[in-house]
């Protein structure tokens, strides 16, 4: 945790390595609003989102390279070798100038650990500690028992910081950094100012991932006329064959849809967020944005995109996901089994009654019932981090909250302890289950024999998993019983990567 002698060390610099792409970005922001009260920060990001980093607040330098080509260095043999060395030598050259007192590399990913190296600082390992240990050990932990899990990845990236407990208004952007003459935008068109406007944001990060517009269209249409909310179709460049789709879909109300597709910078795009009254979408990246001006968003969940782990921060958000068993799932399990919940969703003629709800109401009551196939979800936050409620008949699931609890407390536990009353932790007196016992062996595992590169002193990475060890085995021997943790040797037996 971060000393109040700190903050009167604001000059110092931290620097954030995040070289994932649009979602990952926003989600940093409770990080960024813990960190920029004590430190000035750099981020390090991937070339592509570099126009939607300068949007975040906080950031005092933002810092490019090319992971594409820092990617294919190590997967391809037909290189223009002078050329990739000489970008190469340019990132580094930049990197290695950047002066931090502290290193956040927030991908497991060996190209984030060799950038997080390069940066000049007083420890060049010192983003090596146990926390990390034990958060990438848990998420390789928690991979094949996804429906488990009940932390957001916001939350575990404030506890890389040292911060477990979230601030309820850390997730907020600040305003848009620049505001042009054609926004707001949607004031240029002729609309109904009686009704809300909502915005759909028409693609995703996958087409494997992606509602046919028609779908989205019918979804609208079917809301009734006299309440219908006037309509905005949002999206990239590449994805301006999708709002043509949409705009067929929705003969004969077609010149009721302002369609905005590819037209928008991030700045542009996020003051039209402002304006609306909900976003609705699949693509998880611009709904994060979305929620993050404080814009209400409905986001539809399912294959990959994990509710729990990367749904929209903040309150009174609403998800809908599959009703199955497998959600959230892979791409591999998703074409195995015909992409079901797309099906799913475009049969529901549900949707439009929640939508019509919406229309007449921004109030959707906790006893709300969805049809056959679908959950609907509504978030909350709190001190304890960010979380989502199902609606309608509860299904409670005890062993999933008391999972939730044993894992929130080991974050919690900044230093190792060796009382083994759980109830000094406020863990729940259960008889543990063997899926408890399993996670826990894995993710013990997955923390003996986590893979770091190997330029990183040995010394280093061991004194950091050994911490990482005393702070789960007093609670980990306890609930899987015996007294010794499991060893790196059996750690391929268990942890999933």
């Amino acid at each position: 945790m971060m000393s109040e002698s700190q903050s009167a060390h604001s000059q110092e610099r931290t620097t954030i390595c995040q070289l994932a792409r649009l979602g990952d970005l926003v989600q940093m922001l409770p990080l960024i609003n813990r960190l920029k009260s004590y430190f000035k920060i750099n981020l390090i990001c991937d070339n592509i989102v570099e126009d939607w980093a300068e949007q975040l607040p906080g950031i005092d330098g933002v810092h490019t390279i090319d992971t594409c080509l820092w990617r294919k260095i190590a997967t391809e043999e037909d290189l223009n070798v002078p050329q990739v060395i000489q970008k190469l030598h340019a990132d580094i050259q930049a990197i290695s100038n950047l002066a931090s007192c502290s290193v956040f590399s927030l991908n497991d990913h060996p190209v984030c650990d060799i950038i997080s190296s390069i940066v000049r600082s007083e420890d060049p390992y010192g983003w090596v500690n146990h926390r990390l240990i034990l958060l990438r050990s848990y998420l390789r932990a928690i991979a094949k028992a996804r429906e488990w899990n009940r932390i957001h990845l916001s939350d575990l990236w404030g506890y890389l910081a040292g911060c477990p407990k979230t601030e309820l208004t850390d997730y907020r952007l600040s305003e848009p950094k620049e505001r042009r003459g054609r926004i707001p935008l949607i004031n240029q068109f002729e609309m109904n100012p009686q009704r809300q406007t909502w915005a759909f944001i028409v693609g995703s990060g996958g087409k494997a991932r992606r509602i046919d517009p028609k779908v989205f269209a019918n979804w609208w249409k079917g809301v009734p006329e006299d309440i219908r909310p006037n309509c905005v179709l949002v999206g990239g460049k590449a994805e301006k064959e999708l709002a043509r789709r949409f705009l067929n879909a929705s003969h004969p109300l077609a010149e009721r849809v302002v369609n905005l597709v590819g037209e928008l910078s991030p700045a542009e795009l996020l003051a039209l967020f402002r304006t609306v009254d909900l976003v609705i979408g699949v693509d998880t990246g611009p709904l994060h944005w979305a929620a993050a001006v404080g814009t209400r968003v409905l986001g539809i969940y399912f294959g990959d995109a994990g509710l729990h782990d990367t749904g929209p921060l903040g309150n009174d958000h609403l998800i809908l996901t599959p009703d199955c068993n497998d959600y959230p799932c892979n791409a591999l399990l998703a074409e195995q089994c015909g992409y079901k919940c797309l099906t799913t969703y475009a049969a529901s003629g549900s949707i439009s009654g929640l939508l019509s709800s919406l229309a007449r109401s921004d109030t959707i009551r906790d006893d709300y019932r969805f049809g056959v196939g679908l959950q609907l979800f509504r978030s909350k936050r709190t001190k304890e981090g960010q979380s989502y409620q199902l609606l309608g008949i509860r299904k409670s699931v005890p062993e999933i909250d008391a999972f939730t609890t044993i894992v929130r407390t080991i974050f919690n536990l900044s230093e190792p302890t060796h009382l083994l009353d759980n109830r000094m932790y406020g863990l729940p007196d259960i008889e543990p289950s063997d899926i408890h016992k399993n996670i826990l062996k894995s993710w013990s595992a997955a923390a003996a024999d986590l893979q770091l590169p190997r330029t990183i002193p040995n010394d280093k990475v061991t004194r950091a998993k050994e911490k990482a060890r005393q702070i789960l085995e007093p609670i980990c021997v306890d609930l899987i019983g015996g007294r010794e943790m499991i060893t790196p040797k059996e750690a391929a037996k268990c942890a999933s990567y």
